[in-house]
Order: C-alpha cells, then structure tokens, then sequence
C-alpha cells in the first residue's frame, strides 16, 4: 500500500504541479538514512546467514526492528517541524502507531481474521512464528492497530491503520510539495 501511495503521489505532484522531485529537500535525511540502512542490514543478516551475527541478530530482532522504526519516525517528525508540511505529520502519526504495536508486542502483530485470509505460505510463516517482523497471539495489545485489514490487490497482503495513515501522509506531502513548487 505504501509503494501505491508513493507512486500515486509523485503522478499526481507531477502532472498537477510539475513537480521537479531532484529539489524535493527532506529535513530529516540523516536519521531516515540510518534507519533504512539500519533495516536493509537487518534484513540482509536474517537472509544471509553468517554465524554467530546471524543468530545474535535474529535474538535481538525485535529491539532493532523497533529502533529503526523509532528512527524513522523522529526522522519524519524533524521532516514535519521544517517544512509544516501536514503529509509529514500523518507519517508520523502512522509510524507511531505501528511502533506502539511493536513496542508493547514483540512485532507487528495480524489479527486472526486478516491472518486467515492470507495465502497459505504466508498465513504458515505468521501462524508457525516464522516471521521476525510479524506475529499472531490470542491477546493482541492494541490490536485495532494491528494488521487488521487484507488487500488482495496489487499483491495479498495485510495492513493496519498505520499503513493506511503513513500512505495518505506520502501522498499528502508529495502532492503539497508540488503545490507548493508551483506557488514559488
């Protein structure tokens, strides 16, 4: 939904605004870049394994997984305070919320409802605790902010009302950067 929403925003500030994206200036740059390498070099670790590296992250997963998403979420509030752009502060609302799933349950956790509408191989890996990034228990601590809701479109997958609110902040702040190039 994320990438929908970052695609849809740039068509829009383009073909609305002319939108010239190589002078997009984002004030939160240095936390986003650590947090993005920080979670590239997660993901890459649980892939490839390289002992003892591999199994230490992969026990630790869950404290790295929630500071990169506490560094993504300062680095969209600094974004935000420079340029009052409102997109900023509902990516950070969504980011935040997520993180408060995190946070208080280990992972990002899937409700049973949407869990049973995923694929199967995807729908195992969750249900089997196979995922670092995902879970399911029979208590979810703010589960109405878990994944709660299946979009079989463009791919299957499960979302929550972060996503849903960090996808409408993307296509909020591409579009007003845009307006507001057109303005200068």
């Amino acid at each position: 939904m994320i990438i929908i929403a970052l695609i849809t925003g740039l068509i829009v500030a383009k073909i609305k605004y002319h939108a010239d994206f190589s002078r997009f200036n984002y004030g939160g740059m240095t936390l986003l870049i650590v947090g993005v390498v920080l979670q590239v070099v997660l993901t890459v670790m649980t892939q490839v394994y390289i002992h003892p590296l591999t199994e230490w992250i992969i026990r630790h997963y869950t404290l790295w997984h929630s500071l990169t998403l506490v560094l993504l979420t300062v680095s969209v509030i600094q974004a935000w305070r420079q340029s009052k752009n409102v997109g900023y502060g509902s990516i950070a609302l969504g980011l935040g919320l997520n993180t408060l799933v995190v946070l208080t349950n280990g992972k990002m956790m899937v409700s049973s409802e949407a869990l049973s509408r995923l694929e199967p191989v995807k729908r195992a890996i969750i249900a089997e605790g196979r995922s670092l990034t995902h879970g399911t228990a029979q208590t979810i601590r703010f589960e109405v902010l878990a994944d709660i809701f299946y979009l079989p479109f463009p791919f299957s997958t499960i979302i929550s009302i972060g996503d849903v609110i960090i996808s409408v902040g993307i296509v909020i702040t591409l579009i007003l950067f845009g307006k507001h190039q057109e303005s200068l």
